[in-house]
């Protein structure tokens, strides 16, 4: 590779990386002001690699916030997500969303184990946690007792 495509190269990469920041930064404005968020374009970031997924523009559309949300992470697959790029999601599939509901729907739903796992990372699956739980808790214990 020549010195003048490396850089060229390098440049096309910030480009890339700075669409998604203003992408982002428009996401967060609209948390702050409460209003529903819009975005055309659907990138979500794994640990080790980036993972393009391709969202219908109607995927969602008719679907309750909670069902696009377990049908988005289907889609995309594990590792867990950031709110942001959920948001991104759902909008880029037809089902506009606002911020402070999104994080209602998802908090709800992790805590009352309906689908949905908080993780370090973000927001889960729950059937991407289930196994892992199991395998490391103690012999004849469920994970349901009652510490004292």
């Amino acid at each position: 590779m020549t010195k003048e495509k490396s850089v060229n190269q390098v440049l096309e990469d910030l480009k890339t990386q700075r669409a998604t920041l203003d992408e982002r930064i428009k996401w967060l404005e609209g948390i702050i002001s409460g209003k529903s968020i819009g975005t055309s374009s659907i990138s979500t970031e794994g640990t080790a690699e980036r993972i393009q997924a391709t969202i219908q523009p109607e995927a969602f559309v008719g679907l309750s916030t909670l069902d696009a949300i377990k049908a988005y992470l289907k889609l995309v697959g594990a590792p867990a997500r950031s709110t942001v790029t959920i948001g991104e999601g759902l909008s880029g599939g037809g089902l506009p969303v606002v911020p402070s509901t999104l994080v209602s729907v998802l908090s709800r739903a992790a805590r009352k184990k309906n689908g949905i796992k908080k993780t370090p990372l973000g927001w889960g699956l729950l059937a991407w946690y289930e196994r892992n739980e199991k395998e490391i808790l103690p012999k004849g214990k469920t994970g349901n007792e009652e510490t004292k």
